[in-house]
Order: C-alpha cells, then structure tokens, then sequence
C-alpha cells in the first residue's frame, strides 16, 4: 500500500478537474477569488488589514482640521491648528491670509503623509500576504494542476498578481478615495468639491503604480525558491536596505549631488518623489506666494523625477521578466508530469 508524501500535491488537498475546461479566459477570476478568500481565513491576516481603515480616520480628521482652520484663520483660536499643521504637513500657514486659496496644496499634502504611511503598513502586508503566492505552490507541487491546459503562465501570473493587487488596493487606494470622499464631506463646501475631487485621478494613478511595483517585486521573489522565509527576508532587504544607504547619501553628500541616480537608490523614497511629481506639490506652493521656508520641509529632497522614474520601471521590468521566465520553466517541466 502506497503512502502519499508529505507537501506534495496531493497532501495539499489540490484535484484534477475530471473534465477539461474550455477556456482559460476566467481562470484567473477563480485564482484570485479562492486567493483572497484563503488569505482572509486567516484571523491574523484580518487582523493586520483592519488597521487600513484607520488612515481613512485620520485623514478625514486633518481634513476637519482645515476646515475649521479657514473658519478660523487670523483668530486667536487658530494658534493650536496651526501648530497641528506645520506638525503633520510641514507647513507653516499662519502667515496666510485666505486659507481657501491654498486648499489644494494643503489636501495635497495630506495624501502626500498617507501614502508615506501606507508604503510602510504595506511592507509589512506584503511581507505577509505576498510571500506564498508562488513559493507555496512550489512546495506543494502543484504546478502541474495549474498548468494543465488550457491555463498558461500569464494567466497564471495575472492571477496571483491580482491576488496580492486586491490586498495593496484595499490598503491604500481605496482608503485614499474613501478619505477623500469623507474630506469632501465634512468640509461641506461647493469650493472644496470643485477644487479636490479631480486629486481621485492621481490617487488611482498612484495607488495603480504601487500595486504593479510592489506586487510583481514580490512574484519575482516568491517565484525564485519554495520557502516563503526567504522571501521574507528578501523583501524587507530590498525595501529596507536601499532606504538606509538612501538616508545616509543625503546627509553625507551635498544636495546638488543626489538630484539625479544619488537621490533615486531607495523605492520607497522613488514612490514619494513620483507622488510628489503627480501632484506637482512643489508648483502647487510655489505658486501660492508663500515664503520658501514655510513650505520648504514638506517637499523633501529635489530629485529630478525622471531618474526615480526610471529606477522604478527597471525594477518593475526586472520584476515581471523573472517572474515569467520562471513561471514559464515551472509550465515547461509540468508538462512532463
């Protein structure tokens, strides 16, 4: 009597289908259904996701804040709103006369600190989500279940890209337009509609941007070995390496130094510039008559957008190409199978 071996295919539970499916073109709709329906099994996992909504909170919190500080501008009352915003934004407008005309810049800047905090929150989601996606497959050979016909390796990637996509979006794009729905809200003014909600195309841009950067970085690393450990490791080395080397070039090097490949080693650091650019923060205050200094420390270092760009789309194009490739292999031997 055979026995089945430990972490095989057949030990985690996987069946071959007794008919042949058609066609491959939903496929990935069920991958990523059962994906996230597994992840979200996991009370741990609900637990870490529960905290997205608390950036919605404090958003909106900073909103009021605002919102109340124009009500107040020029009063003795508006003191302590002022020390709240040059705290959390890094702008001193207490010299501003009409805070309705640097409204846009002020919401910029809010999102601007909440993608600042949700790139960490989503290293460590990622670091927990992400990891498995390939390297379980791996270790459980099944493989061969995925790759018999008609799925292929694109189909197969979409769907585990789309698996981790879900979580990123939930982490940060739909806090950001559901913060800034609720800034809309309760600021309760036609001006602010009209001024802020076109900020929902740079949100979704931005929050797109991040789900393709972070979750094919994280197939290419899961694809490479069956022991989500490492994986683990890998990706908080990559994330947080680079982001030390980073911080010490600018304090070491002259500012002129680190414009262009200097200021552009870490992808945390690249993600803000690129914010930064999609906003255009730096026009947006500019622009507002404000003096340099009472602005100066919510910009950040100038890089120019271009190299942070390009980094990142290497990245990116590294990420994806070692993903198929190795996707590809994993088909290429389970047809032998």
């Amino acid at each position: 009597m055979s026995v089945t071996p430990a972490g095989t295919v057949h030990s985690a539970h996987y069946q071959r289908f007794r008919t042949r499916p058609r066609t491959s073109r939903w496929a990935w709709v069920a991958m990523v259904s059962r994906g996230v329906r597994l992840a979200l099994k996991d009370h741990r996992n609900l637990i870490l996701l529960m905290a997205a909504p608390g950036f919605v909170l404090g958003a909106v919190i900073i909103f009021y804040v605002l919102s109340l500080l124009e009500q107040l501008a020029g009063t003795r009352d508006a003191q302590g709103l002022y020390n709240f915003v040059k705290i959390f934004l890094g702008v001193d407008i207490s010299g501003a006369a009409k805070l309705s005309d640097y409204r846009l810049p002020l919401w910029e800047g809010v999102f601007v600190l909440m993608t600042r905090l949700q790139l960490f929150y989503l290293l460590i989601v990622i670091s927990r989500l992400g990891p498995g996606l390939i390297a379980d497959d791996l270790k459980t050979n099944a493989l061969p279940i995925y790759f018999a016909r008609p799925i292929t390796p694109m189909t197969y990637l979409l769907g585990k890209w789309l698996t981790i996509g879900v979580f990123i979006a939930l982490c940060m794009l739909v806090p950001n337009m559901l913060a800034l729905g609720g800034g809309i809200l309760v600021a309760g003014t036609p001006g602010t509609w009209l001024q802020t909600f076109g900020l929902a195309g740079n949100l979704t841009l931005i929050g797109l941007g991040v789900m393709l950067i972070g979750g094919l970085l994280i197939l290419a690393l899961s694809s490479l070995t069956a022991d989500k450990r490492f994986v683990v490791v890998a990706w908080i080395a990559i994330a947080l390496l680079p982001e030390i080397i980073q911080q010490i070039l600018f304090e070491e090097l002259e500012p002129a130094s680190t414009t262009r490949f200097l200021g552009s080693l870490s992808l945390n650091n690249n993600i803000m510039l690129l914010t930064n650019w999609v906003f255009d923060l730096r026009s947006a205050w500019q622009a507002t008559g404000l003096p340099r200094e009472a602005y100066e420390a919510a910009l950040g270092r100038a890089v120019e957008p271009l190299y942070p760009a390009l980094v990142l789309l290497a990245v990116t194009l590294t990420a994806g190409a070692i993903a198929y490739r190795r996707v590809v292999r994993f088909s290429q031997s389970a047809a032998n199978v």
